[in-house]
């Protein structure tokens, strides 16, 4: 039949062929117009889900800044012992400093009577408030609902904390509210597109915000309940699809912001537009293409039917020609003008025109995909930021836990005893909790951001083995559960591996067995398997205990950092749920594999397979074991720079009880002085300081023009910065020696007998050269 219709005349022929050769072009446009819509919508559900999840952070920062203020005072001395004078103190220096963004500061008794307060005169009673009767029922900081300010009228979200004494005795409730204006204020100036939105609303669906606003969308008004309902289903965040207030059928990017992990959600976050403007913005390229090739294929016909001929078929065949090299993908195909014929010179026009507007989507295309992977980079950026603020965020807390642990173990050692040492005891243990916390998130952190390194190096398992049974020994005897270790013939003696994240594994596994096992056994087990063709070896590590066990439907749960089996386990037994989320990406860095097997209320068992290198040589010939450190021949003139005082004081202390002779200068600048007059066996030097940091005073130790008298002179460093290759970066400064904030005396006394121990080698290696 196509044969037939192209018989005849000139006119038929193009005008047939003009069809033909327009197909390949219909093809790709619609081809190229299906995918523009489905990128259309894939890059509006992008963007909606990453600003809101941007939005959410800034709240949860908020709240975050919030509850940490409460949490502070509520361990307030003043605060503790209802001190009415300072507490109103106190409270107007916090609105002052944080610029009113907190609308106001109480501290009511266990009645809800105002004991002090940010508002003189006020006499107001909250017993019936949800903040006051959730922070007394949970114990715990609490958000309340939506509210407007009793005396700017104003919306404000209520929070709660109670105050605990020592003896875990509730004494009062601290209660403020904060200014929803400072948060809802960037997002008013935020040119939004056409129809899109972001509101938010309280826990009970009360609106709190929308914006641009509308008449018929107030604040302080439950929210549309279709809207309610979806954020109430989805599982943290997701995206929904519903009619809104207008009728019109809304894409809408949901998130629930919880105060903590396992808690309902206290505000709940929408951004949305609408799914018409995001349907005719995929379909707006191929509305245009399609009018463009219609418009080419109607001049064609007109000009074939009107003006066949040999001109004409020579020009339309270049035509065709470049139709079919779009087809295939080249989209730089042109045609020649023609204007010795109008008609055609108007067809290669439009047919130049197509080709230049599929080729100006072609570049849109890679110009977006480009603007993708800057957001990445962006995105990695962020994350470097995250782990820098991490690491200051380590040394802000390190160094106060580094005094305050000094101040304990000081009193310990003074010889306290009966109540008292427990007290001291306990506080010890706490500090040491928090310290390794601090240690988890770091860990944590460097593993996300890829920045974790894993080493190839002999070691002995038999040590690791060793320092498992030494460091849980004294569990062991508290809770009557034994840790059973055993090494199945064939296990190598000396393997090659990264020895210290294989002890970061094996103690988060053993150690979370112990915490979870109250009768019964703990047992470790390595057993060989089948070498890899590679040659590695391979070890099966088996950790099983006696303890509660774990639910079927929980067990993806456990290794999701932040995260226990359930709340009851939250709140009888200690931990943030980090370790084991550590224990999965290490056991994956070092190319293994991990699985887990749980019999609830029967115990569990965890399997973890890992490849290692194998030295037929002991692991002395393998790597040089540092020797260990010699106490130092007498008393020790000692510099301590140090630019916290409780820190320094406490370190100075320590010192002075190993028979040390201490000076101390509080930044680098005063240990320069101190150096070029005096002259000192050792110095232990923090390293971020004001004036001049501890790396900078090391390098012009070092670097002999400094006037000092011994420019040789050891020095260890001492901080409580965390960021990964610290230690390098210190020793290549010229440091001899690393101790990590907080830290113990006995860790301290090694250190000085290392450092020592190298300055004397050092001297008497120049001697000899000498």
């Amino acid at each position: 039949m196509l044969l037939h219709f192209l018989r005849g005349s000139i006119r038929k022929k193009v005008a047939g062929l003009i069809i033909l050769s327009a197909l390949p072009a219909l093809a790709l446009i619609a081809v190229l117009g299906v995918k523009s819509r489905s990128k259309a919508v894939e890059d509006s559900k992008l963007v909606l889900q990453s600003f809101i999840k941007s939005a959410a952070e800034n709240q949860e920062r908020s709240t975050q800044a919030t509850r940490l203020m409460l949490r502070n005072l509520s361990k307030v001395p003043a605060v503790q012992q209802r001190d009415i004078e300072a507490c109103t103190r106190i409270f107007a220096n916090v609105l002052r400093i944080n610029q009113q963004r907190y609308a106001s500061l109480h501290l009511v008794d266990l009645d809800g009577n105002v004991l002090a307060s940010s508002e003189p005169g006020n006499r107001a009673n909250y017993a019936k408030t949800k903040p006051f009767i959730d922070a007394l029922a949970t114990r715990t900081f609490v958000v309340g609902e939506y509210q407007l300010g009793v005396i700017l009228k104003k919306p404000v979200i209520p929070f709660g904390q109670p105050v605990i004494s020592e003896d875990g005795q509730v004494l009062s409730v601290l209660l403020t509210s904060v200014h929803l204006d400072d948060f809802i204020l960037p997002y008013r100036e935020l040119p939004f597109p056409a129809g899109a939105f972001f509101g938010l609303s309280d826990q009970n669906g009360t609106r709190l915000f929308r914006v641009p606003e509308r008449p018929e969308t107030p604040f302080g008004v439950a929210i549309q309940r279709e809207a309610f309902e979806a954020a109430q289903a989805v599982n943290g965040e997701g995206l929904v699809q519903y009619a809104g207030s207008d009728g019109a059928e809304y894409i809408v990017a949901i998130r629930q912001l919880r105060s903590e992990p396992g808690r309902a959600p206290y505000m709940y976050m929408f951004a949305g537009m609408p799914k018409a403007q995001v349907d005719a913005r995929g379909w707006e390229g191929i509305q245009r293409d399609l009018a463009i090739l219609l418009l080419v294929v109607a001049l064609t016909l007109a000009s074939g039917w009107f003006f066949g001929g040999r001109e004409v078929g020579h020009r339309l065949e270049d035509l065709a020609e470049a139709a079919r090299r779009i087809g295939a993908g080249d989209l730089s195909a042109r045609v020649e003008p023609a204007p010795d014929i109008t008609e055609i010179e108007t067809l290669g026009h439009s047919f130049n025109q197509m080709a230049q507007a599929l080729e100006e989507d072609r570049e849109e295309r890679r110009r977006t995909e480009a603007e993708l992977r800057e957001a990445r980079t962006q995105a990695d950026g962020a994350n470097r930021s995250k782990s820098l603020f991490l690491a200051n965020m380590s040394h802000e807390l390190r160094t106060p836990l580094n005094g305050l642990l000094g101040m304990l173990n000081l009193i310990k050692d003074a010889g306290v005893s009966g109540e008292v040492e427990n007290y001291v005891e306990l506080a010890l243990r706490s500090g040491r909790r928090l310290t390794d916390l601090l240690g988890d998130l770091l860990d944590l952190s460097r593993i996300e951001s890829g920045r974790l390194s894993i080493e190839r190096k002999p070691f002995a398992l038999s040590g690791v083995f060793a320092a498992l049974a030494e460091t849980y020994s004294p569990m062991h005897l508290s809770k009557r559960v034994p840790l059973v270790i055993f090494a199945a013939p064939g296990v190598p003696p000396v393997l090659e591996g990264d020895e210290a994240h294989l002890r970061q594994v094996l103690f988060n596994l053993v150690g979370n067995a112990m915490k979870f096992t109250e009768k019964g056994e703990v047992r470790l087990e390595a057993s060989p398997l089948l070498p890899l063709p590679s040659g590695e070896r391979r070890l099966l590590f088996t950790i099983r205990d006696t303890g509660i066990g774990i639910p079927d439907d929980k067990l993806d749960e456990v290794f999701k950092p932040f995260t226990q089996v359930s709340e009851n386990y939250t709140r009888s037994y200690q931990g943030a749920g980090l370790g084991l989320a550590i224990v999965k990406n290490l056991v994956s860095a070092m190319g293994g594999t991990l699985a887990l097997e749980s019999v609830l209320g029967e115990g569990t068992t965890v399997y973890v397979c890992l490849p290692f290198g194998v030295r037929e040589a002991a692991v002395d010939g393998g790597t040089r074991q540092e020797a260990p450190p010699r106490e130092p021949g007498g008393p020790l003139r000692v510099l301590l720079v140090e630019d916290d005082e409780v820190s320094r004081m406490s370190a100075r202390l320590q010192l002075e009880r190993m028979g040390h002779a201490v000076s101390t200068a509080a930044n680098g600048a005063q240990a320069l002085d101190a150096l070029r007059a005096n002259r000192f066996d050792c110095v232990l030097m923090d390293v971020q300081m004001d004036v001049m940091d501890g790396v900078e005073a090391t390098r012009q130790v070092r670097s002999g023009g400094s006037g000092v008298l011994d420019a040789r002179i050891p020095i260890i460093a001492m901080t409580a910065y965390a960021m990964s290759g610290d230690r390098e970066n210190f020793l290549a400064a010229g440091m001899d020696d690393y101790v990590s904030k907080p830290a113990a005396a006995e860790d301290i006394a090694a250190a000085i007998s290392r450092a020592i121990s190298r300055g004397n080698a050092r001297a008497e290696s120049g001697r000899g050269q000498g």
